[in-house]
């Protein structure tokens, strides 16, 4: 969806309407107070084929023309009349003499969701269509928001707090549809700090893209490596899947940090010891598990580190007891 932004005024084009008109009467956009502006001075139009969301604008023959200002230029270019001239994002477009300066920017709304009902998912998606957005069932390298009314830590949250993406409740989309649909927007368009859930604090703080910094995670669940990997990686870790091959040696660093998966058919520590003395007989066990007592497992670790970056946490012991499957329970 692009937008037409001039200080805290906006110009919405919906992606389902493919032309929009510019003027001082009758027009979708109207700057009454610029007399240099003609009653229909200038058209934008969006591209017509699915794909395709490239803006141009056409000076429609107005007395004192449209300009644009090439990208980190300050002198502005006049655009030709009856002519269409493509309006990349980030362009500055000025209708007239005056300073009716506006700049292109374009919203690609992409969200997926945490602990929505499914009425609430259906709602956010028909809320989404007409502003070209979509939601999405996993968290993807396209998303730019995180919708959930109240935190509960998962693997999604991790990503949109590491990648610094608004998380928002489901009430931001519905202020923001019913803001658009006024196209000339002057005021109350909704930010996405006003709509943050408020039982935990998702502040962004760059330092918890260094947290794990020096450290390497070991999978020893492929699984778990495709779930979490990138995660660790976000935070600042290397990770290793087991079957890529790792040496009994590197898992007894103290940077070395091994996340076990352990079946819900047993107990957690015992499948943990068992599993891992099988796979590294011979291995002492008070060198591979240094500190038992201070253990801690992936879901505290990430937890504390990630949403309480103040946090003192030891990194392995939790996992024996409890294992990757309780990373998204109790947090």
């Amino acid at each position: 969806m692009f937008v037409l932004t001039k200080d805290d005024e906006k110009f919405v084009l919906f992606p389902g309407k493919k032309v929009y008109t510019i003027g001082r009467l009758a027009t979708d956009l109207i700057v009454a107070q610029d007399l240099s502006i003609s009653r229909t001075h200038a058209k934008l139009i969006q591209a017509e084929a699915d794909g395709d969301d490239s803006l141009h604008i056409e000076d429609l023959g107005s007395r004192y023309g449209t300009f644009i200002f090439p990208m980190n230029s300050q002198k502005p270019r006049k655009v030709p009349a009856k002519t269409l001239t493509p309006l990349p994002v980030g362009t500055r477009v000025r209708f007239g003499a005056n300073m009716s300066i506006w700049q292109v920017t374009q919203l690609k709304l992409v969200t997926t969701v945490s602990a929505l009902t499914r009425p609430e998912i259906q709602e956010l998606t028909k809320i989404l269509e007409p502003m070209g957005g979509m939601v999405t069932s996993n968290w993807t390298d396209d998303c730019t928001h995180l919708t959930m009314n109240e935190v509960s830590v998962t693997v999604k949250l991790l990503h949109a707090m590491l990648e610094n993406k608004p998380i928002v409740t489901f009430a931001y989309w519905r202020n923001m549809l019913q803001s658009a649909q006024s196209i000339h927007v002057k005021e109350g368009w909704p930010q996405p700090e006003d709509y943050q859930p408020t039982n935990i604090d998702v502040t962004w703080r760059p330092e918890r893209t260094r947290l794990f910094a020096g450290k390497t995670f070991v999978f020893m669940n492929r699984k778990h490596f495709d779930m979490y990997g990138s995660v660790v990686q976000k935070a600042g870790a290397t990770c290793k899947d087991i079957n890529s091959g790792v040496r009994k040696t590197f898992l007894t660093k103290s940077d070395v940090i091994v996340i076990q998966y352990v079946p819900s058919t047993q107990s957690q520590a015992t499948e943990s010891i068992n599993s891992i003395q099988g796979r590294y007989s011979g291995a002492e066990w008070s060198t591979y598990y240094p500190g038992v007592r201070d253990w801690h497992g992936l879901d505290t670790l990430l937890y504390n580190r990630v949403l309480q970056s103040n946090a003192q946490v030891c990194y392995l012991g939790f996992i024996a007891h409890h294992g990757v499957s309780d990373f998204l329970d109790g947090l």
